[in-house]
C-alpha cells in the first residue's frame, strides 16, 4: 500500500482517552492477508502478502476498550499483490506471530498480475458478484492470545465477510500507548473453505494455496486537534 495511493485521512473515534476523537493516517495503516503455498510442486509457487490500496475504517468505544467498535471495508478490486516495501516492513512481525515460516520470494510483475487475476476470478473472490470485503469487531475481552512468539493482550471476535458469507473467529489484538497516540495491532487465522470456496489450485492441484490464511492489521490512531 503505497502512501500515494491513499487519498484521505480515515476518521477513528474512540475513548482510549475518554471522549477524545482520533484519526488514522491511511498511508501508514495496513489490513493484509497472508497466504501460504502448498502442493507437490509448491517450490514453483509463492506465499503472498495481499492488501487493499484503499479502505475505510469506522471505530468507537463507549467508556472503555471492552466496549470498542471497529468496522473496516474495502472494494475487492482494491486488493494488491506482494508490495515489496510492505512485505519487508512486516516480515519481522509476521514471523514473530507465527504467520510466516520463510521470507517472501520475489515475483515478477507479470506473475503478480496473473495471481491477482486468478484471485479476483469467479471461482475465488468473485469480485464482480461480491465487490466488497469487510470486517467488524463483535467483542473485545482482556484475555491473552498467543500466536507464535507474540502474546496479544486482548481477544477479539471478528466477523469477516468474504463473498457474502460472514465468519466469526477469534483475533488477537494489542493496544500500545505511544507518544501522541495509540498503536493497534492484530492478527487472526481463517480458512478459505469456511467462506464457501476452495483455495486457489493450479496444474491439477500440484500448485495451490493452503486452506488456512491469516489476517494482519496495524495502524496508529492520533488525537484530532
Amino acid at each position: 500500500m503505497h502512501t500515494t495511493t491513499l487519498s484521505c485521512l480515515l476518521a477513528l473515534t474512540t475513548t482510549l482517552s475518554a471522549g477524545t476523537e482520533y484519526s488514522v493516517d491511511a498511508s501508514s495503516a495496513v489490513f493484509a492477508v497472508v497466504t501460504h503455498k502448498a502442493g507437490a510442486v509448491a517450490a514453483l509457487a509463492h506465499d503472498h502478502f495481499i492488501q487493499p490500496n484503499a479502505f475505510t475504517v469506522d471505530a468507537s468505544a463507549a467508556g472503555d476498550r471492552s466496549q470498542a467498535e471497529f468496522h473496516v471495508k474495502f472494494p475487492v478490486a482494491a486488493l494488491q499483490i506482494d508490495d515489496v516495501q510492505l512485505q519487508q516492513k512486516y516480515i519481522p512481525a509476521l514471523k514473530k506471530a507465527g504467520i510466516m515460516r520463510k521470507s517472501f520470494t520475489k515475483i515478477s510483475d507479470k506473475d503478480r498480475g496473473l495471481v491477482r487475476e486468478h484471485m479476483l476470478a469467479e471461482g475465488q473472490l468473485d469480485a464482480e458478484q461480491f465487490p466488497e470485503i469487510e470486517a467488524k469487531l463483535l467483542r473485545l475481552e482482556k484475555k491473552p492470545v498467543k500466536m507464535g512468539e507474540t502474546t496479544f493482550e486482548y481477544e477479539a471476535v471478528m466477523a469477516l465477510t468474504v463473498r457474502g458469507k460472514t465468519v466469526e473467529h477469534p483475533f488477537g489484538v494489542n493496544v500500545t500507548e505511544e507518544e501522541g497516540g495509540v498503536r493497534i495491532e492484530g492478527a487472526g487465522r481463517y480458512k478459505f473453505t469456511d467462506f464457501g470456496f476452495e483455495p486457489y489450485s493450479g496444474l491439477m492441484g500440484l500448485v495451490r494455496n493452503e486452506d488456512v490464511f491469516y489476517v494482519y492489521a496495524d495502524f496508529t490512531a492520533t488525537p484530532v486537534k
